[in-house]
């Protein structure tokens, strides 16, 4: 379980971070600054990713399912395939933004629950 903590904290603090910077991507691309929006798209995925196999790997931790997550990443892939920008910035901020808070809530949560048990 302490490894499992030890990844719940850190999907907890990348969750953080990752959220300002998908709502900022959706809202780049929904303006029209392609350019920007794309350079952050690489790194968003990567930290989709990371966070997708760490939900998984503590899986027995938690009630959080990634196959929502996985689904919207595959309509978000053939969006960006077709240029479909709207489409892209779309799932970013109305469906994976809204995981990632459902998310952090969740993880936020059950730390804090950890937290009590140990004091």
């Amino acid at each position: 379980m302490e490894d499992n903590l030890e990844v719940l904290q850190s999907a907890f603090e990348y969750i953080e971070r990752l959220y300002p910077a998908v709502i900022s991507c959706s809202e780049k691309l929904y303006t029209g600054n392609l350019a920007e929006a794309y350079q952050e798209i690489d790194s968003i995925s990567h930290g989709l990713d990371w966070l997708v196999n760490s939900v998984g790997l503590t899986q027995d931790a938690h009630e959080m399912d990634a196959t929502v997550l996985k689904n919207t990443l595959s309509e978000f892939v053939e969006a960006f395939e077709n240029e479909d920008t709207i489409l892209m910035a779309d799932l970013l901020k109305y469906e994976i933004g809204e995981q990632l808070e459902k998310w952090y809530q969740t993880l936020k949560n059950l730390l804090s629950k950890i937290d009590e048990d140990s004091n």
